[in-house]
């Protein structure tokens, strides 16, 4: 009876063992799984490119990226859910897209736009995209450098579309930008890159 009453001792210990050691390998999986849990986050919609003020919201146009939260932002993952609908103002690459900029195509006035290529120098170092306005000033030509005289040509000149040049001449880069101007706007600044020299100053959002 002695014998029988110490091998029972010995199950219960050996039982309370390995509910402890159960126990105590649950709780390291729970841990390590936790601390290897990638963070909670959500889809947003971005601009997969420079998109213009008025642009048609398109399938290329649009991408989802995840983020920690969306608030403020278009959730989602769909980018067809946006098509039929346009930005009230130009949003660069990799840009979240707001809901307060979406509009209908035809509430976004159809502004003539007019190209113009300029040497990256003369252009913020070529950190001009669409989407931001500029102050364009120009240096009139003179036979004497110190009566060069220099004047702002045009103030918050929207930028519709911004690209590096593809033909760049040897040791100097060009970027060839389309801006939104009208039927005044047009001739001054077409007048001031032929005759003058232009300098594009990027106005802070």
């Amino acid at each position: 009876m002695a014998v029988l009453s110490d091998l029972a001792g010995m199950g219960t210990r050996v039982n309370k063992r390995t509910l402890v050691a159960v126990g105590l390998a649950s709780a390291a999986a729970f841990f390590v799984l936790a601390l290897t849990r990638p963070d909670a986050s959500v889809g947003v919609l971005v601009a997969a490119q420079d998109i213009p003020a008025g642009a048609a919201l398109e399938g290329d146009l649009v991408t989802s990226r995840q983020m920690a939260a969306a608030d403020g932002l278009i959730a989602g993952t769909d980018v067809g859910e946006l098509e039929g609908w346009a930005l009230a103002t130009g949003v660069a690459a990799g840009e979240p897209l707001l809901p307060s900029l979406l509009v209908d195509p035809s509430a976004v006035p159809r502004a003539s736009s007019l190209s113009i290529s300029i040497a990256e120098a003369h252009a913020a170092l070529g950190s001009i995209v669409a989407g931001d306005s500029i102050d364009i000033y120009v240096t009139w030509p003179s036979s004497a450098a110190a009566s060069r005289r220099t004047e702002l040509l045009a103030a918050g000149v929207l930028v519709l579309e911004a690209r590096e040049a593809p033909d760049a001449i040897a040791g100097r880069r060009d970027l060839e930008l389309l801006l939104a101007v009208d039927e005044s706007l047009a001739p001054l600044i077409a007048g001031g890159h032929r005759s003058g020299d232009l300098d594009l100053v990027r106005v802070s959002k």
